[in-house]
């Protein structure tokens, strides 16, 4: 009985997962799909050659988006499953933390945020792009959730030999208290 009703939980947590990867999928992708359908229509249209170029040309550009994005969860999945790792090597985080932020301090001056950074110099066993991706969702969402002239603080500590803590904390609204372990959850979003 123990093994049957053990199969029955491994079932019921692989389906929550499957319908949770395929909310994301079809969240992270059905905007940009759209955007390059209306475009290609918006071309097509348009007796203006000129913006015909310009149409495709941004069609294009939100098709690669939207594989980006694909190839992104193709490859999270893949790691999850320990395939791939022969795309692991070493990683030097704060190196790595300070790309990403320096990319996004335009957006936080934009809204008059300060971005308050401390890190120390730490090296991790993982994938750049990933690491980069996780990192960059986390300050974007900071940056859109943070009020104009808000705080937003990002910090690199270690906190035993083979543990590392990157925190980013900001003074916007927060998430709920009962929405918290919703978000926790692998794929889980908020409205």
């Amino acid at each position: 009985d123990a093994v049957v009703a053990v199969s029955r939980f491994t079932r019921q947590a692989l389906i929550e997962q499957m319908r949770l990867m395929t909310d994301a999928i079809s969240h992270d992708l059905r905007l940009p799909l759209q955007r390059v359908r209306s475009n290609l229509t918006a071309a097509m249209e348009s007796p203006d050659a000129d913006r015909l170029k310009t149409g495709i040309v941004q069609a294009i550009e939100d098709a690669d988006a939207a594989l980006d994005t694909f190839n992104a969860l193709l490859d999270i999945a893949r790691a999850e499953a320990g395939v791939g790792r022969e795309a692991f090597a070493p990683v030097e985080l704060s190196a790595l933390i300070s790309d990403v932020v320096e990319l996004f301090e335009p957006l936080a001056e934009e809204k008059q945020q300060l971005l308050a950074v401390s890190l120390v110099p730490v090296t991790v066993w993982g994938q750049s792009m990933l690491l980069k991706q996780m990192f960059g969702n986390l300050l974007h969402n900071a940056i859109k959730y943070t009020p104009k002239q808000g705080k937003i603080e990002v910090r690199l500590t270690r906190e035993a030999p083979d543990q590392v803590c990157i925190t980013v904390t900001d003074n916007g609204p927060g998430v709920p208290d009962a929405d918290r372990g919703q978000v926790a959850q692998r794929f889980g979003r908020l409205s």
